[in-house]
C-alpha cells in the first residue's frame, strides 16, 4: 500500500477565498481544494488545456473553472502551465524533509556509527525498550533501594519493574508512540502525519543515548532521566505533535547547511530547551 501524503489546510483559507465563495459558493471552494489536490498529485503543474476536462470530471461548468482559476489569483499560469504557490511551498518542504531524513539514515545521526557487517554475529543485549520483567505479587518485598526502582503500568496492563527512572521513562515514551499512532489513525490526518515523521528520531535517539547515564544539554551534563521526562511534555497531547515535528526539522536543516557538526547534542539540547520553553 502506498504512503499516504498530506497537505496543509490553514484555518484561515475560507477568509482568502472570500471572492470566490462570494461569487461560486460552496461549489467554488470545493473546485478550489480540488484543484489544490490535483497540483500537490501532479508535481505543482497541469497544463492549462486540461482545465476544461477537470471541470467535466469535476462536474462545474468550464466558465467557471476558468472564472476560478485565472480571476482571483489563487493560481498563476505560465508557458501553458498552471500552477499554484501554496503547492510549490508545500514540495518544496516536502522535497526538504525527505532529503532530510535520508541524510539522516546515511549518516546515522552523524556520529560515525557503523553496523556491523550482515554475516557478524550480534550479541542480542536488553534494552530500555526490552526491559527485563519482574512480576510481584500480593505482599511481595523487594530489598532495592526505592530511590532506585519504580513498578510500571503500560498501557497493555500488565505490571513491570524497573531498576531506575530513565528505563521507566522510556519504556513510556515508547509505549506512548504506539498508543498515539492507534489514537490517530484515520481520526486526524494532520497530526498523524507529525507522528508518523517525528517517531523514528525519537527511537533512534534512544537508541543512540542506550547505556548513558547522563546527557549534555547546552553543554552541561544532566541526567538522562531529566531528559526523557522533558521529552514527555511533546506526547502529552496531539497538538503537540507539531511543535516537536518543527524542532526536530530545525536541527536537520541546520545540519544539511554544515551549521552543526555533532546533531545528536544539539538536538538534545534544542528539544529539551524547547519543551522547558513552553512550559514543559
Amino acid at each position: 500500500m502506498a504512503a499516504k501524503e498530506y497537505f496543509p489546510h490553514d484555518y484561515g483559507a475560507r477568509s482568502k477565498l472570500v471572492d470566490v465563495r462570494k461569487d461560486y459558493g460552496l461549489e467554488g471552494l470545493g473546485f478550489y481544494w480540488c484543484v489544490i489536490e490535483i497540483l500537490h498529485e501532479e508535481g505543482g503543474y497541469i497544463k492549462e488545456s486540461r482545465i476544461s476536462g477537470i471541470a467535466y470530471d469535476l462536474r462545474i461548468e468550464p466558465e467557471k473553472a476558468e472564472a476560478i482559476i485565472r480571476n482571483y489569483g489563487l493560481f498563476s499560469i505560465k508557458k501553458g502551465k498552471v500552477t499554484a504557490e501554496r503547492v510549490l511551498r508545500n514540495l518544496r518542504k516536502r522535497a526538504e524533509i525527505s532529503t532530510a531524513r535520508k541524510q539522516a539514515a546515511n549518516a546515522r545521526w552523524g556520529n560515525g556509527y557503523e553496523p556491523p557487517p550482515a554475516d557478524e554475529p550480534q550479541e542480542k543485549k536488553h534494552t530500555d525498550a526490552e526491559p527485563s520483567k519482574k512480576r510481584t505479587g500480593d505482599g511481595a518485598q523487594n530489598n532495592e533501594s526505592q530511590d532506585e526502582e519504580g513498578f510500571y503500568f503500560p498501557f497493555d496492563g500488565e505490571e513491570e519493574f524497573f531498576r531506575n527512572g530513565a528505563e521507566w521513562q522510556q519504556r513510556w515514551i515508547l509505549d506512548r508512540l504506539k498508543n498515539m499512532r492507534d489514537e490517530l489513525n484515520g481520526l486526524d490526518e494532520i497530526n498523524a502525519s507529525y507522528l508518523w515523521e517525528v517517531e523514528p528520531y525519537l527511537v533512534n535517539l534512544m537508541e543512540l543515548i542506550q547505556g548513558q547515564d547522563t546527557v549534555k544539554v547546552n553543554k552541561t551534563e544532566i541526567s538522562k532521566e531529566k531528559f526523557l521526562h522533558t521529552i514527555t511534555y511533546f506526547l502529552t497531547t496531539h497538538e503537540r505533535l507539531e511543535e516537536l515535528y518543527n524542532a526536530i526539522m530545525s536541527v536537520e536543516q541546520k545540519y544539511l547547511k554544515g551549521e552543526i557538526k555533532n546533531k545528536q547534542n544539539y538536538l538534545i539540547s534544542t528539544l529539551y530547551n524547547t519543551a522547558k520553553m513552553s512550559g514543559g
